[in-house]
Formats: C-alpha cells, sequence, structure tokens
C-alpha cells in the first residue's frame, strides 16, 4: 500500500514529466490527461516563491505578456494601485495598451503617433500605399462589367437553361456562371498587383 506522502510526490513527479512533455510539443496520452484532471490545483507563485495574488501586478504581467514596471506604471497611472484593492476587469482595461484612439497617456499617444507616421513612410517609400481615386475607378470600371455578366446570366439565360433541368444540372450551370463570376473577380486582383 502506498502512504498518501509518497502517492502526492509521485503524483508531483509525474506533474513535472507532463509539463516537460507539452513544453517539448509533445502530444498527451488519455492516461496522462486524467491525470492532470485528477491533480489538485496548487497556488500559483510569484519569482521570488511567494503565493501569487488574484490581482497581483506580477499575475497581470503574466496574463497580459506586458512587462510588470509598464503594469504597475499603467495601473498607478489609472489610479488602480495597489491592484489587490480593485475588479480584475478593471485592472486589465487600465493595462492594455492603447490603440491610439485618444486613449493612454500623452506619451503613448505621442509614440502611437509617430509609429503611425513611420509606417505610412516606409509603405510610400516601397510603393505601398494606393491613392482612394484608383480605388474608386478601378471600382467603377468593374461594377458595369459585373452588373451585365450578372443580368446575363440570371435575369436573360437562367430562366431558359433550367426550365427542364433535373437538379444536379441547374446546380451545373451554376457552378458555370460561378466560375465566370470568379474570373471576373480575378481580373479585378490583376489591377492591383504591382
Amino acid at each position: 500500500m502506498i502512504s498518501p506522502a509518497d502517492k502526492a510526490k509521485i503524483l508531483k513527479a509525474n506533474t513535472a514529466n507532463i509539463v516537460r512533455k507539452v513544453k517539448a510539443g509533445k502530444p498527451l496520452t488519455k492516461a496522462e490527461m486524467g491525470l492532470i484532471a485528477e491533480a489538485p490545483e496548487g497556488e500559483a507563485k510569484t519569482k521570488k516563491g511567494r503565493p501569487a495574488k488574484g490581482n497581483s501586478v506580477y499575475s497581470l504581467a503574466q496574463e497580459s505578456g506586458i512587462d510588470q514596471r509598464t503594469v504597475r506604471k499603467r495601473l498607478v497611472d489609472a489610479g488602480l494601485f495597489p491592484p489587490d484593492d480593485h475588479p480584475r476587469q478593471k485592472l486589465i482595461d487600465a493595462i492594455k495598451p492603447t490603440k491610439g484612439n485618444g486613449d493612454g497617456t500623452i506619451k503613448e499617444q505621442k509614440t502611437f503617433e509617430e509609429w503611425r507616421k513611420l509606417k505610412i513612410f516606409n509603405d510610400k517609400e516601397d510603393g505601398l500605399l494606393i491613392t482612394k481615386a484608383s480605388v474608386i475607378s478601378s471600382i467603377q470600371r468593374l461594377n458595369p462589367k459585373i452588373d451585365a455578366l450578372i443580368e446575363q446570366k440570371i435575369v436573360n439565360e437562367y430562366p431558359a437553361a433550367v426550365a427542364g433541368l433535373d437538379v444536379p444540372a441547374a446546380r451545373e450551370f451554376g457552378k458555370r456562371f460561378a466560375d465566370e463570376l470568379r474570373r471576373e473577380w480575378a481580373a479585378f486582383r490583376e489591377e492591383w498587383q504591382g
């Protein structure tokens, strides 16, 4: 008979082996998945070995992938420090990086704007920018072709073509029409390849 202490040691060793296997990218067996389901949940630990609290800077940094210093700064700026006293969702919203839509600190807004300008400059240098006028003109060139094709196939040809056909033959007609439509869209795509 195995003592409870020995059983805990075996379970801990098996769990460590499973963790190594997962980190190596190897699939788990059904037995290993069963061990995971049966394993008691331990407390999360910080780097210093202390139990991590639910709303600690460390746990928020681990969850968000943002370094602890930045998490702490954003929490202080939002008036949510120390984080243990606040709802988790409010903390997560406060540490999200800004998207440049006016949220965040002035420094973050300035950094986003500089990044945006550099991206536009680099795209212009690489010839990746397309003017609105060229987009509008190519759509205007394509619209009559698509309209004429749809009018011809669906309004004029479809009723007569499928009048006495069975379902598979009608589907075949629909497939041919879809292929023609795809060819038109492919021609549209070729306009944008530079």
